[in-house]
């Protein structure tokens, strides 16, 4: 997986392999009305007709395709969050920053996108169990 995100929200990563992969789901989240409102199934399904065979929603789709939607809880790097947070500045933003920035900032993401154990019946957090790695990426990110 290349050094490619996109923050699309707090929730929410795209990891390309491709910048125009990338840009095309960009232009693809302008959804009909309601749909982008109310992430989940509905959008993901309007991402995949969009997009057919593109598309990867790890961790029940193996994380091969140009693009992989993963969900992340830029939460689990509060302590650093909350370091960057001061007057004026929105802490979601921040957030989605921060997780980029360490998720950007990893060697590989290999490990992250490893299948965890048991059946994928539920999703994921793209980084959960991975803290430490991700605050090391961090204190050497640009």
């Amino acid at each position: 997986v290349a050094r490619s995100l996109t923050a699309v929200s707090a929730g929410l990563v795209l990891l390309g392999r491709r910048a125009e992969a990338q840009e095309k789901l960009e232009r693809a989240l302008a959804m009909p009305p309601g749909v982008y409102h109310d992430p989940g199934i509905a959008a993901l399904e309007h991402l995949r007709g969009a997009f057919p065979g593109q598309i990867a929603v790890w961790p029940f789709d193996p994380p091969t395709r140009p693009v992989i939607l993963a969900e992340v809880f830029p939460s689990i790097l509060g302590a650093e969050v909350a370091a960057r947070l001061g007057p004026g500045t929105v802490k979601d933003q921040v957030q989605v920053r921060v997780m980029a920035r360490a998720l950007a900032a990893l060697p590989t993401l290999a490990p992250l996108l490893a299948p965890p154990p048991g059946p994928a019946d539920e999703g994921w957090i793209l980084g959960l169990g991975h803290e430490t790695a991700l605050r090391d990426a961090l204190c050497g990110a640009p």
